[in-house]
This record gives structure tokens, C-alpha cells and sequence, in this order.
């Protein structure tokens, strides 16, 4: 079984991955995706192992996958619930569409006030 990271360690991962990546995995038919077809990864996408990703999650929320990673042999993820739905949502909410274009990015403002009530929230610490 895998080790279960702390709390911190997963805000650290997802805080990192969003802004690396820089904007969401996101497409115009499907919406949020936990992956996409050119390989950007949600809030919780980017947690999956890729051995243990199916494109059968995409449409389902992120407690349903959670449920089924469970079943895989990660770690009891259920613990971290909480955190994770609320990174999910961070991501969901925090994009805007480029003006002209189909291209999508980060609001990088609003995404950085949602991640501090994140961590606010679940008493973490914001280091980026």
C-alpha cells in the first residue's frame, strides 16, 4: 500500500502543480477533467499514479474517485477528503477563458485567495 502523505504535503503538491501548470485542465466539450487529452492535471489529477488512472473518472466527482483509488491499494485517501474537494473547487472556479480565443489560464489572483482560505481552513501553510 502506499504511504499517505499529510495534509501539508498534499496542499504543497496540488499549490505547486497549479501554478507550474499554470492553467486548468480544461476542455470546451467536457469541462474540468481530472486529465485531458494534452496532459494537464486537476487538483486531484495530479495525484492519481498513472497506473492508476482511468479515463472512467472523468465526469465523476472527485469523492467517487476517491472511493475507487481506495479500492486500488493507494492509501486511505478518505482522510484527506475534505482538503481534496476543496482543491478540486479551487481548480473548478478559479479559470478564466482567454478573450478571442478557445485557450483557457489561471486568474492567478483569485487563485491564490482561494488556495489562503485553503489553508486558513484547514490550519496549513501557504508557501508559495
Amino acid at each position: 500500500m502506499h504511504k499517505l502523505p499529510s495534509a501539508q504535503e498534499v496542499f504543497d503538491i496540488v499549490v505547486n502543480h497549479l501554478f507550474t501548470q499554470g492553467r486548468p485542465a480544461y476542455d470546451g466539450v467536457q469541462g474540468c477533467m481530472y486529465r485531458t487529452h494534452d496532459g494537464l492535471r486537476c487538483a486531484v489529477g495530479v495525484l492519481i499514479p498513472d497506473n492508476l488512472y482511468d479515463p472512467e473518472f472523468e465526469g465523476d466527482t472527485a469523492d467517487c474517485v476517491i472511493q475507487k483509488l481506495f479500492n486500488k491499494d493507494l492509501a486511505d485517501w478518505r482522510e484527506h477528503k475534505g482538503l481534496l474537494l476543496a482543491l478540486q473547487e479551487v481548480h473548478d472556479e478559479c479559470f478564466v477563458i482567454l478573450r478571442g480565443t478557445s485557450a483557457y489560464d489561471f486568474y492567478t489572483t483569485a487563485l491564490r485567495a482561494q488556495l489562503l482560505k485553503v489553508a486558513a481552513k484547514f490550519s496549513l501553510e501557504y508557501r508559495r
